[in-house]
C-alpha cells in the first residue's frame, strides 16, 4: 500500500508536496475507509482512497503525471533510454533558480512485510541522486547514489559490478531489475503491477488492457457484464468478439484510433465489445462516452481490487454520471469488495462527492497556485473544522480555498451592448 508521495519542482509544483495517506486521529469511517497493516510487528493505518479538488491549471492533472512518470522512470530508463537521449522531465518554469535544478520525487510504500522508501532527483540530462531505504521496524539504507559516486550497504550484495552499467540518464533501481538482481525484480514488479496512472480523463490508455482482460479471461467477462448491469446504463448484454484490427480502428474516431494503434499488441486483429439492448445489438462505439469510459475503467479497477493496487486516476468523473463515480469509490470502501485495501486516489471537479458520509477530512485534499504561480497541496484535515458542518457549502463559501477566482463578465459580452461603431 501506498503511504507517501512527493514531487518537487516538476511541472507546476516548485517546492516539494507530499500526499499522505497515513490515518490522522479522526474517527469517522474507521471501519471502512482504513486498511490496517502489519509490517515487522507495526501496525499501520493506511486510507483506501484520497480526493484532490482545485480549479483549473492548479496542477491536479500534474500530480498524477507525477505519480506515472516516476512509475515510468524506474521502468524503463535502463532499458528504453539511450545514453545521450533526454528524459521526459519539465522543471518548474516560473523561476528562473528551478529550470536548470533537477525535479524529485519519493514514494514510500508496503511490500512484502517490508516498508520501502525510496526516491531520486533528476532532470533531463541526468539523475543527480537516488536513494533507496527499507525497514520492518527500523529504516536502513540500501544505496544512495550521488554525483560523486554510490554508497552501497553490505546488506546489498551482487550490486558493486552493476555501478559500471548504470547511465548517468539511467536509475540504479532500474539497472538492478534489467540485471535481474533479486531486490530490483522485486521493487520492479510493485511499480509495474502495484502502481497505476491513469492519466488525461480519456478511455484510448486503458481501453486496450480491459478489452484484452475480456478476451483473456471468462470470469471477468461475467463480472463485467453483471457491473454493467447494476449500473443502470440501459445495456441488458454484452459479448465480444475479434475483428480485423484495420476495420475496427476505423470505428474509431481518428485522435482515440492512433492511440489505440501505438497501444495495442501487432496481432492484426482487435478485441471489439458489443453491447445488447432487447433484441438490438450495438456496437461499443455506438455507446455514449460516458458508458464507454465505465467499461473501459473496469479492467485496471477490476485489478486494483483484485490484487491490492494502488490507482490514480485523473479526472475520474469526466464522461460520468455523479452516481457511477460515487459506486466506483464506494467499491474501495467496502471491506467485503476490497479484502486486499486497494487504494484509489483521484482528481475530480464534482462537487456531489464532498460528503462527509463519503469521505473522512483527512482524505480530501485542496490544490491551488499560490502568488508565485506554483501548486499549493494541502489536506482538510489540516483545516480546523467542526464535525458537524457541510464539507459543500463550506467548500462553495470558499473557506477551504482551492475555487476558480472568477471576475464579472464585462460588459461587452452582454447581447445588443452599443460597440459605439
Amino acid at each position: 500500500m501506498l503511504m507517501r508521495f512527493t514531487v518537487g519542482n516538476y511541472r507546476s509544483f516548485l517546492d516539494p508536496v507530499e500526499l499522505d495517506m497515513r490515518v490522522t486521529s479522526l474517527k469517522e469511517h474507521r471501519a471502512t475507509h482504513v486498511a490496517r497493516i502489519v509490517v515487522g510487528g507495526r501496525t499501520y493505518e493506511l486510507l483506501r482512497s484520497a480526493v484532490i479538488y482545485g480549479p483549473n491549471a492548479s496542477g491536479k492533472s500534474n500530480f498524477i503525471r507525477a505519480m506515472g512518470l516516476m512509475r515510468h522512470l524506474v521502468l524503463e530508463s535502463a532499458t528504453k533510454y539511450q545514453a545521450d537521449e533526454a528524459l521526459p522531465i519539465q522543471p518548474f518554469k516560473l523561476s528562473a533558480s528551478t529550470r536548470s535544478s533537477p525535479a524529485m520525487f519519493e514514494v514510500v510504500f508496503l511490500h512484502e512485510d517490508k516498508r520501502y522508501r525510496y526516491g531520486f532527483r533528476a532532470d533531463q540530462k541526468r539523475i543527480h541522486e537516488e536513494w533507496l531505504y527499507h525497514a520492518r521496524q527500523r529504516e536502513t539504507l540500501l544505496y544512495h547514489r550521488t554525483a560523486k559516486g554510490f554508497y552501497l550497504s553490505s546488506r546489498l550484495r551482487g550490486v558493486q559490478s552493476l555501478k559500471k552499467h548504470t547511465r548517468t540518464n539511467a536509475l540504479f533501481l532500474s539497472v538492478l531489475a534489467q540485471f535481474n538482481h533479486p531486490l530490483g525484480t522485486e521493487l520492479r514488479r510493485w511499480f509495474r503491477n502495484s502502481f497505476h496512472s491513469l492519466y488525461g480523463g480519456t478511455i484510448e490508455s486503458y481501453l486496450p488492457y480491459t478489452l484484452n482482460r475480456l478476451d483473456e479471461d471468462p470470469n471477468f467477462q461475467q463480472r463485467v457484464r453483471s457491473l454493467v448491469r447494476l449500473a443502470d446504463v440501459g445495456i441488458d448484454d454484452l459479448s465480444v468478439e475479434k475483428i480485423p484490427l484495420q476495420q475496427a480502428l476505423s470505428r474509431f474516431p481518428s485522435e482515440v484510433r492512433q492511440a489505440l494503434q501505438e497501444s495495442l499488441p501487432d496481432t492484426g486483429v482487435m478485441i471489439n465489445i458489443r453491447t445488447r439492448r432487447g433484441e438490438v445489438f450495438f456496437d461499443f462505439t455506438e455507446e455514449s462516452h460516458g458508458t464507454q469510459k465505465f467499461i473501459a475503467l473496469l479492467g485496471p479497477f477490476l485489478d486494483a481490487l483484485d490484487h491490492g493496487y494502488v490507482l490514480a486516476v485523473d479526472e475520474l468523473e469526466a464522461h460520468l454520471h455523479p452516481f457511477l463515480t460515487r459506486r466506483l469509490i464506494e467499491m474501495f470502501h467496502s471491506p467485503k469488495i476490497n479484502p486486499h485495501n486497494a487504494q484509489i486516489i483521484f482528481t475530480t471537479h464534482d462537487l456531489t462527492l464532498l460528503n462527509e458520509n463519503l469521505f473522512r477530512r483527512d482524505q480530501v485534499w485542496f490544490m491551488e497556485k499560490d502568488e508565485r504561480g506554483a501548486t499549493d497541496f494541502y489536506s482538510l484535515a489540516d483545516i480546523r473544522e467542526r464535525k458537524d458542518v457541510s464539507l459543500l457549502k463550506r467548500y462553495r463559501e470558499g473557506r477551504y480555498g482551492a475555487i476558480p477566482r472568477l471576475n464579472a463578465l464585462p460588459s461587452f459580452m452582454a447581447q445588443g451592448t452599443n460597440n459605439g461603431s
